[in-house]
């Protein structure tokens, strides 16, 4: 994954940008596949009469917070870093395309990491998600390193937000990688485990050898 942030003031501005052809028509099917509000692909602006996308809903609603904040959504001359975040990203050369419910996945992580994402804990699969996430992290690590799954079977649901969890793992998975230069074994197991108070009731784990 490649990816380049950008500092601005015109949330406008950047929607125009990217919902539209591009500076040299690169913008072949631009398309909201997430949002903000869990509404997603419903912020998806409709085609009008001349076959323009209509853009005017989803910058107002970008651009309320702003306003209400007080902060311009033009170009400041205070020369402060600007408050719109822009990161654009994109996949190297050699990997496959993704869906957009992957790429939705990706921005959610992208947020998280940078500590932009507000945390939803929800009820997940710990195994499955480990078990889904198997090619992504064998990318990761490279043809030298063997991935290892240990997990237990009974394992219940656990309480937790996905994208950091996602970010957790593939974290660890890149410094175990970098611990291993000649090669070896990355395991990840999950276990059942005993708690108190608000500690969590399972936990994973994972390991270089």
């Amino acid at each position: 994954m490649i990816t380049k942030v950008v500092h601005g003031w015109h949330p406008g501005g950047l929607i125009r940008y990217l919902l539209g052809p591009g500076r040299a028509q690169e913008h072949t099917n631009p398309r909201v596949i997430a949002a903000w509000d869990g509404r997603d692909t419903a912020w998806q602006p409709v085609r009008g009469s001349a076959g323009r996308l209509v853009l005017g809903p989803l910058i107002t609603a970008l651009e309320a917070p702003a306003i209400a904040a007080g902060l311009p959504t033009t170009r400041s001359g205070s020369g402060r870093r600007g408050y719109v975040w822009h990161c654009s990203a994109r996949v190297a050369a050699t990997d496959r395309p993704l869906s957009d419910g992957e790429w939705s996945g990706i921005a959610r992580e992208l947020l998280a990491f940078t500590g932009q994402l507000v945390m939803e804990p929800s009820a997940i699969r710990l195994n499955e998600l480990i078990g889904g996430m198997r090619p992504e992290l064998e990318r990761i690590v490279g043809p030298d390193i063997r991935i290892v799954l240990e997990l237990d079977q009974t394992l219940e649901p656990v309480m937790a937000d996905p994208a950091q969890v996602r970010q957790i793992i593939l974290k660890l998975a890149a410094n175990s990688r970098d611990a291993m230069e000649q090669g070896g074994t990355l395991r990840i197991a999950t276990s059942a485990a005993a708690a108190s108070g608000r500690r969590s009731s399972s936990s994973s784990g994972a390991r270089p050898s």
